[in-house]
């Protein structure tokens, strides 16, 4: 009589560890021994074992369901996830794979449905490990006088953190943190998603109170995972900056001048008399002008100033509204010409030269016409 006879084995050598987050596929094949056509559905699972056997102790990391037409002497590859380890502490397991169903109307041998993988697989326990850590430059100058402290917390798990954490940061005159140290910066938690392996920066602003003492300090960040963050390691959770700060005295700021106090502009003004002329005519005042000298003490109330020239008037405007025509009751006046500009009688006279000189000529002296024949000589 033919019947089918459906089986589970493992294609090639288990992995040698599984994954704590994520999958991890585990490569197994379902085939039919059997002569007759195994068509059905049917589950294949996979279990983790300190041994080779399986039993209600061992632990299911994953499952599959499906269905199957498979002929004799055929079968089909399944890559089965291993998702489900949070149950499993870290050692070293054996995979069990399981199939069931009803792969076919009857199963001609039922004791090859479960198989134990050939070797063993390694299994660590799923955790968060939360680091501080310091950058090379955590310290930097910011705005308004305050330091900006920057400290990083690291994922060294095998787990995604997911949740929040705190970040706090002290002042200490060593590297241990103490009761003694002094809080300079508690900033809100901040949420995170750390993948492991992976980072993120955490940057705050400090400026450190008026009373706090001079010399030399460390900082030292603390990091605290709350909200759903289990941290597996707290030893790491305190961290210590390479870089030092110095507490100096400062000098003091220069003070206002007293408000009581006036400030004091002197202004020297030197007024130099100058001799103003009235009515024209010679400085000297030969011709009866008068000379007035201007005050010397800048006041207003001694001497005579000088008359401003008329100030012209401005143009009147044109009325907005026309006025009414009043035609004259009297013939216009007669055109009377202006009289004749008379010259004035006294014209100035010229600055007397003096006389003109003629150069006098002397008269040569006269002419000896008278001859001496004894003498010898013309």
């Amino acid at each position: 009589m033919l019947s089918a006879d459906p089986t589970v084995i493992f294609a090639g050598l288990p992995p040698a560890s599984l994954k704590a987050e994520g999958k991890t596929r585990i490569a197994l094949r379902v085939q039919n021994d059997g002569d007759a056509i195994a068509a059905g559905s049917g589950k294949i699972e996979l279990f983790a074992s300190i041994d080779s056997t399986l039993d209600g102790g061992d632990i299911l990391v994953g499952s599959l369901n499906k269905r199957f037409k498979l002929k004799p002497a055929k079968g089909v590859s399944i890559k089965l996830p291993a998702t489900a380890l949070s149950g499993l502490t870290s050692g070293d397991y054996h995979l069990i794979a399981r199939l069931s169903g009803n792969v076919a109307a009857s199963d001609a041998n039922a004791a090859n449905n479960q198989i134990a993988a050939p070797s063993s697989t390694r299994v660590v326990d799923q955790f968060v490990d939360l680091s501080a850590q310091f950058p090379v430059n955590a310290i930097q100058p910011a705005a308004g006088g305050a330091n900006q402290v920057s400290v990083a917390a690291t994922n060294l798990g095998n787990i995604t953190a997911r949740g929040k954490v705190h970040v706090n940061l002290y002042l200490s005159t060593d590297t241990t943190l103490d009761g003694s140290d002094m809080l300079i910066a508690a900033p809100p938690a901040r949420r995170v998603r750390l993948a492991p392996g992976k980072s993120q920066l955490f940057s705050s602003n400090v400026v450190l109170p008026s009373n706090t003492p001079l010399g030399t300090y460390h900082v030292i960040a603390r990091i605290t995972a709350v909200a759903g963050i289990l941290d597996a390691n707290a030893a790491n959770d305190v961290a210590v900056a390479g870089q030092t700060v110095d507490v100096v005295d400062q000098p003091p700021a220069p003070q206002p001048q007293d408000d009581d106090s006036t400030d004091i502009v002197v202004v020297e003004y030197v007024i130099v008399p100058v001799p103003v002329l009235i009515g024209g005519g010679d400085p000297q005042g030969s011709d009866g002008g008068t000379i007035v000298s201007m005050p010397d003490d800048g006041s207003v109330d001694e001497g005579q100033p000088i008359e401003q020239p008329p100030q012209n008037e401005p143009d009147p405007q044109p009325n907005p509204t026309p006025p009414m025509y009043d035609p004259p009751s009297q013939p216009p006046a007669q055109y009377d010409p202006p009289a004749q500009y008379d010259p004035p009688t006294t014209q100035p006279q010229p600055d007397p030269q003096p006389p003109a000189t003629q150069p006098v000529i002397d008269d040569p002296p006269p002419v000896d016409t008278s001859y001496n024949s004894s003498g010898g000589d013309f």
